[in-house]
């Protein structure tokens, strides 16, 4: 029916299950179809192999401005099927491939099809597994695409380095004006790269900046207020308080001088050794530190540690400075 369909521009087919045979269907469907203009394939339990159909349709169909593909499973075998379709297609203007599970490989291919790419405007990556190395390879791509005007990477492993690589890109690119980085883990400096760049750069378009999770100190603000000066409508979210110290990082300082203390303390709501605590459990071990954090500081803390609210902590967490590999969250009863 859509095949023929000449009327029909916007389509909503998420969380339906369609699987591969689906994939193929919508996919062939596009390749014909001059009406659809949006279409939300959002959590189909779509994998690598279904990426080559989609990749097919992309390069195929110059109508389809928005596209989601968020929350599905495509992983590494997918990068070179979506580097491919960016760098090749025309018409998408919206791309979410958020909550799946691309990792650095996928990275380096989606950036290099952003280098060439003159269309896509929004770019949502989220929730994925960039680390250091993707965010490196998407600040390179930054230097030379001119199109894109909103990037969201948070929640991708990103550290400092990363950070910097970004900003490093930025330094070059003179469209992008929204970047959404926060839920990583990086520090202040990290940011302070990333809108030193919007000083160092005259043409840089970037004005607003979200970092949830990341703390911001009374350096940052500094240098927020001479951004400000320049540009006057640069916004950064959460705003920025004055004063207070990052929890994050006094945690890390009594774990590194404590360490076995805290140990200790987290195997006592640890019965069963599995390194995970609840978050109830985990603010508990707080106060048995003897550490005097506020209670939004907790707050923020859990938020840091648990981004997708699963209702567990791994106090053995990389993000408290620990190298031992995080396992997957077990099964709550």
């Amino acid at each position: 029916m859509l095949r023929e369909n000449c009327y029909l521009t916007d389509l909503n087919i998420s969380s339906n299950g369609l699987r591969s045979q689906g994939c193929q269907a919508i996919c062939e469907m596009l390749q014909t179809n001059t009406s659809l203009l949006k279409i939300n394939l959002a959590n189909n339990g779509f994998t690598d192999k279904d990426s080559k159909n989609i990749a097919e349709a992309m390069r195929g169909n110059d109508k389809v401005a928005w596209l989601d593909l968020s929350n599905n499973r495509f992983s590494e075998n997918s990068g070179a099927n979506f580097g491919q379709a960016i760098m090749s297609n025309d018409s998408v203007e919206h791309l979410d491939l958020s909550w799946n599970l691309l990792r650095k490989k996928v990275a380096n291919e989606i950036a290099n099809g952003l280098r060439t790419n003159c269309t896509i405007k929004t770019l949502n990556l989220s929730f994925n597994g960039f680390a250091d190395e993707g965010a490196a390879a998407l600040g390179e791509a930054l230097k030379y695409n001119n199109t894109l005007t909103e990037l969201d990477i948070s929640n991708n492993r990103i550290t400092n380095q990363g950070a910097l690589c970004l900003a490093k890109g930025l330094e070059g690119n003179n469209t992008l004006e929204t970047l959404k980085i926060g839920c990583n883990p990086i520090r202040t400096d990290g940011l302070l790269a990333i809108i030193s760049a919007t000083l160092s750069y005259c043409d840089s378009a970037l004005t607003t900046l979200h970092c949830k999770d990341i703390y911001l100190d009374m350096q940052f603000t500094s240098l927020l207020h001479e951004v400000k000066k320049v540009k006057p409508e640069f916004k950064v979210f959460p705003s920025p308080r004055a004063g207070g110290r990052d929890p994050l990082k006094t945690l890390r300082t009594f774990i590194t001088e404590n360490k076995n203390k805290w140990f200790e303390i987290c195997k006592n709501y640890d019965n069963e050794s599995t390194n995970f605590v609840t978050r109830r459990s985990f603010a508990d071990v707080i106060k048995k530190t003897g550490l005097k954090f506020e209670m939004d500081e907790i707050t923020r803390l859990l938020s840091q540690l648990d981004p997708t609210k699963q209702g567990l902590i791994h106090y053995r967490h990389s993000r408290l400075g620990f190298d031992f590999p995080t396992k997957p969250t077990p099964e709550r009863e």
